[in-house]
This record gives structure tokens, C-alpha cells and sequence, in this order.
């Protein structure tokens, strides 16, 4: 789910930069990006165009393969940028601006934290409100609120009011409901703007979403009517998304009926979806169908790639087998689909019951380099849970003949299934393939069991190589290397 809220309006005045940056020269950035990780605004950010604008030249730049595919927290991102500054060469404030955003996309928020770092420690950088409310959301979501309030407190207070309402966000994510709502009213006391619009007042209802408190998010809404504080979509989907939560059908069909009636209300499938849940939950699955009838009408060819995966996971939850199959179609008419979808897709017809539907998804796509071992494991596990190791086996050796690659997760589902089955030997083998394969995380039951069962044995040799095999590749919590040989 996307965070409900933006600052675009305040940042579409702020000039974007396009000239090169040098350790010989001392930079001034200016709106770097956006002050929220997640938004759920379909409008375009200008500073996050601006950014991706960037991206054509970027991406082929050594810089950006250099940050983007180091994905160990502990490696330093300023090295790496000073390396590239001593190397004589620059980058331009666009490329900084894309390469913050993509890593907060990735949620990789250290790395992210230490390139904003990065270019805020230079002498005499000017740095706009913007990129301090962008540097505290970082702080907070790398170091939690006590960071992020010492990070507040070095800010200048001109700049304060801008940076209120990260502060705001930072609290919530936290769930610190009084930390937040002081703050709220602080805020509203000195007449910020900020208070003005909706998004303050979302992020309230969304944590008090989080912890189940809807009796304030209707004293929230009934607020902002009040202080005729629009009401926009954000805070429709979330109060909507907590009947769902408590499973309020009344309280949701009144929403729906005002979302409907309110001429700024913008439909869109992501309501339509929330809706269809929360019939499903309520057992009215007619009702449901006919919400995910509406969520297609308002799904469109530029967000069907979302759409349509998630489209097929509730119309699985309502046991509509000739629905899922359609809208498959639909999707792979329309693009070609990722891992990701193709195992979307396997397990809608795992869910349905359909084993067989789900097998020949995966093998009329096989040579689709898109198709990795990630779908067929979802099979593979589904088999597994049925105690049909012999399928199991043969999915695995099937996939493994198209060249796809299996992943730890596969023999970890393969050993513990052989366990279950009692097939101890079958497990040690899987078990020392997740050896060679690691670093991961395996079924503790099952890797005990093998234990077990090589002490049994008495080959002390072949028990201590297993142990050395699984602890080297950092495969189990230490306390499990702990056993006598």
C-alpha cells in the first residue's frame, strides 16, 4: 500500500538544478524529492520526473550499477562516491536526485540515508526545506523517532514548519499515538497550513487504522467536516479499508454510498477491491462479484499491471475459477507477464483447488526466461503439503532440466516434506543442498530431525561435516550449531 500523502504542492515552485557536481565545487541541492517513501497520489511528482528524467544517461553509468547492485547494508555509499569524485569524474544533481529515489523504492532507506549524507556535509550546501524533511524521514526510518527528533532539533527553525508534518508521519509509522496527537495539536495551534488540507489528518486515521481505534477515525472525519477540511480519496480508502478491518459491512455500504454521492470523489478499482474484501470477509460473495465487475470497469491500460494480479488473488478468494482464467488472459494479452505475476497466477488456481491448472501455467511458460524457480515453487510447496513428494521431486528435476535455477526456499520445502514423510535420508540431502546453495533460512523442525537421524546412524564424520556445511553458510540461528556429534 502507498502512503496517502505528498508535498508536491510545495515543492513545484523549488528549481531543479542540472549542472554537475565536483569535489572541486561546493553544490546547493534544491528539492531533492519528494518527503514521503510511499505515496498513494496517481499525480506525477515534478521532482521525482526530474529525477527519472535522469535516468536514460544514468543508468548506464557505473555510479549507478555500482549503488544500485550493492545490496549489503554494511558497504558505505560514501566511499563509493568519493571514489568517484577522486576518479575526476562528476554527477549531476538529477542523478543524485534518481539514485535517492530508486533506493527509497527499494526500501534500501541506509544507503538512502548515507547518499543524503553524503551531499548535506559539504561546506556551505544550501539546503532547501524540502531536503531536510527528506533527510528527518530518513533518519526516522533508519534510526526510529528519538534520532529523528535530535535530527529535528538541528534544523533551522525557519524550516521547521515544513518539516512538522514528517515529523508527524515519522510518529505514526512509529504507532505512538501520543507523540502523534500532541503533535497534531501543536500544529494546530499555530495555524500551519499543513493542517489546512487532508494529509495531516490521513495520517491520523491511518494510525489509528493500524491499532484498531475507529471510533477516532470517525471523530477525525467528522473534524475535518467541521473545519471544512476536504475530505479527499486517501481518507476514503482508509476509513474504508477499517470497516473491512472489523468486518463492518453497514458501516462500509454507508461509506460507499457517501464516496458515491461526494462530486470529488475520483472511483478508482484499488476502492472497488477494498469493497470486494470485505463482502468476501462478510460471506456475501454475490456482492463482492459485483465490486470486482466495477474494479475492472475503472482499471486501465495504465495500471493494469497492478490491477490485474491483484484482480485474480480476490476473484481466487471468491472461488471464481472462470474469472481468475479470464483475467489471465486478459493480462497476458496485454503485456508479458514477470516472475512475480506468473506466480500470482499459480497460486489463484492453488487456491481453487485446481493443481493441474496451476502445473500447465508453468508448463506451456517454461522457456519464458521471466518463469524462475519463484512460481514453481508455490506448486512445489502445495504438492509438499500434501505428502506428494514423489510430484515434488519430479517438479523440481523438471525444472531444473529447463535451466532454472532453485532457490533455497526449494529444498527447504523438499526437506521438510521428506521429514514429514519420514524420509529422513531424502531430507539430509535436500538439507545439505540448501548447504551449498545458502545464505538462507530452513524449517528448524526438519534440520533437528536430520540431526537426529545421522546420530542414529553413528557417523559421527558425516554429522559433523552436515553441521560445518549448515553453519558455515549461516543457514541456522547459532543456538542449532550447538548439538553434540
Amino acid at each position: 500500500m502507498q502512503h496517502p500523502l505528498s508535498i508536491s504542492s510545495h515543492l513545484e515552485s523549488i528549481p531543479i538544478f542540472t549542472h554537475s557536481i565536483s569535489k572541486s565545487k561546493i553544490f546547493n541541492l534544491k528539492a531533492l524529492s519528494k518527503s514521503w517513501t510511499r505515496r498513494l497520489s496517481a499525480s506525477h511528482h515534478p521532482i521525482s520526473a526530474a529525477a527519472d528524467a535522469a535516468n536514460a544517461r544514468f543508468r548506464a553509468g557505473d555510479l549507478y550499477q555500482a549503488i544500485s547492485r550493492c545490496g549489503n547494508p554494511k558497504m558505505s555509499m560514501a566511499r563509493i562516491l568519493d571514489r568517484w569524485i577522486d576518479e575526476g569524474r562528476s554527477v549531476s544533481h538529477e542523478e543524485l536526485r534518481y539514485l535517492v529515489l530508486n533506493l527509497k523504492r527499494r526500501e534500501r532507506y541506509k544507503h538512502a540515508l548515507e547518499v543524503s549524507e553524503w551531499y548535506s556535509s559539504w561546506d556551505g550546501a544550501k539546503l532547501s526545506a524540502g531536503d531536510f524533511a527528506f533527510h528527518l524521514d530518513l533518519v526516522s526510518k533508519v534510526h526510529g523517532i528519538d534520532h529523528a527528533e535530535k535530527y529535528f532539533r538541528t534544523i533551522p527553525r525557519h524550516f521547521w514548519n515544513y518539516s512538522y508534518k514528517t515529523l508527524l508521519n515519522s510518529y505514526a509509522n512509529a504507532k505512538s499515538v501520543e507523540k502523534s496527537e500532541a503533535l497534531m495539536r501543536k500544529m494546530k495551534s499555530m495555524g500551519l497550513e499543513h493542517v489546512r488540507i487532508a494529509f495531516p489528518y490521513n495520517v491520523m486515521m491511518r494510525l489509528y487504522r493500524r491499532l484498531g481505534l475507529y471510533e477516532k477515525m470517525d471523530s477525525i472525519m467528522d473534524e475535518m467536516d467541521v473545519e471544512g477540511i476536504i475530505v479527499d480519496d486517501f481518507t476514503y480508502s482508509i476509513r474504508l479499508s477499517a470497516f473491512v478491518d472489523a468486518c463492518d459491512i453497514q458501516g462500509m455500504e454507508s461509506l460507499l454510498i457517501k464516496m458515491e454521492a461526494d462530486p470529488s470523489y475520483r472511483k478508482n478499482w484499488k476502492d472497488f477491491i477494498i469493497a470486494a474484501n470485505g463482502y468476501i470477509k462478510g460471506g456475501l460473495v454475490d456482492r463482492a462479484i459485483d465490486m470486482l465487475r466495477k474494479a475492472e470497469l475503472f482499471s486501465y491500460p495504465w495500471n493494469r499491471q497492478f490491477a490485474y494480479p491483484i484482480l485474480l488473488t480476490v476473484y481466487a478468494r471468491a472461488a471464481c475459477k472462470d474469472d481468475v482464467y479470464r483475467i489471465w488472459n486478459l493480462f497476458i494479452d496485454a503485456q508479458k507477464p514477470t516472475s512475480k505475476a506468473y506466480g500470482t497466477m499459480v497460486s489463484s488456481l492453488i487456491k481453487l483447488g485446481d493443481l493441474e491448472g496451476a502445473g500447465k501455467i508453468i508448463g506451456d511458460n517454461i522457456y519464458d526466461t521471466n518463469m524462475t524457480f519463484f512460481p514453481i515453487n508455490l506448486l512445489l510447496r502445495a504438492y509438499a503439503e500434501r505428502g506428494d513428494m514423489k510430484r515434488a521431486k519430479a517438479l523440481v528435476d523438471w525444472g531444473m532440466q529447463y535451466r532454472k535455477k532453485p532457490l533455497v526456499s526449494t529444498w527447504d520445502v523438499m526437506a521438510t516434506g521428506y521429514f514429514k514423510n519420514d524420509e529422513m535420508e531424502a531430507a539430509v540431502d535436500a538439507m545439505k543442498k540448501i548447504g551449498m546453495l545458502g545464505p538462507g533460512r530452513v524449517n528448524k523442525l526438519a534440520y533437528e530431525a536430520c540431526l537426529q537421524h545421522l546420530r542414529m546412524k553413528g557417523d559421527s564424520k558425516e554429522l559433523e561435516k552436515f553441521v560445518r556445511l549448515l553453519r558455515d553458510k549461516a543457514i541456522i540461528a547459532q543456538r542449532h550449531h550447538q548439538v553434540k556429534i
